[in-house]
Order: structure tokens, then sequence, then C-alpha cells
């Protein structure tokens, strides 16, 4: 298992989000919002140039992009109250693991783990649940 992110700022969350709608030409950079203590220029003055200066931040943060995530990072996010996970899971096969009430699940490995309900089963058994728009993210609620 490796983990990505955990907790993160607001203004990490603003970075994130708006950095990925830009880089992949889902938001133009004068439509991003400004951010009190966030000094940065989303528009540089040419679309092309504005587009590879996000895709830069993406690759950066390491953001999950389509298709193991369709959704743009939120603004207001699990992650800054510290209730979501950005993680990734591999095995090799089949592996049987322990829900919650001690029953055992044999969970098959899937690479896109979006598809993997089984293993979604035994996290929601725990209380985490699955948000399967985007590879890396679990939550409390799923969002």
């Amino acid at each position: 298992m490796e983990v990505g992110t955990t907790r993160r700022s607001d203004k990490r969350a603003y970075l994130f989000h708006w950095c990925w709608l830009i880089g992949l030409s889902k938001a133009k950079p004068s439509e991003a919002t400004t951010m009190l203590g966030v000094d940065i220029e989303w528009n540089h003055g040419d679309a092309e140039k504005s587009k590879k200066g996000a895709k830069e931040m993406i690759d950066g943060f390491g953001l999950a992009v389509p298709p193991n995530s369709t959704n743009a990072p939120a603004l207001h996010s699990n992650h800054i109250r510290g209730k979501a996970i950005d993680m990734n899971v591999s095995w090799t096969g089949t592996i049987k693991i322990k829900k919650k009430d001690g029953t055992e699940e044999s969970v098959l490995f899937m690479g896109n783990v979006n598809n993997n309900t089984k293993l979604h089963a035994v996290g929601a058994s725990y209380g985490v649940k699955k948000l399967t728009t985007d590879a890396p993210h679990w939550s409390l609620d799923g969002h």
C-alpha cells in the first residue's frame, strides 16, 4: 500500500483543484478564483502556456487524472477535515481480508480499484468508503 495524501490544507486543495481543471482543459485560466494567501497567476497570457504550467503542477503533485480520476480535486474536501486518504493498494492474485465483523472476504486484485466492489465492501465494513470516480480516494462518506 502506498499512501499519497491524508490531510491537506485548504490552500493545497485550491492548487490541486485549479491546476487539474486548467491542465486538463476543463476550465480556462480566467475562470480560476483567487485565494487569500496563495500568490499564483493561472493566466500566463497564452492558453497553451497556462495549460502547460498547470500540467507541470499536476505532475509535480502526482494527481490522478483520467481514466483513474474523472473528478477535479475538490475545493472543500474531506482531506481538509482529515477524513479522507488517497492510497494505492496492490497485491498479487487473491487475498483473504477480514471485515470488521471478523468474516473473511476473498478479494482478487484488479488493476482498476474503482471496479473492485469486494474491496469496497471490506473498507465500508470499517467505515471507509470508496469514491469510484477517483482511483486513490477513500473517505468517511465516499466523497
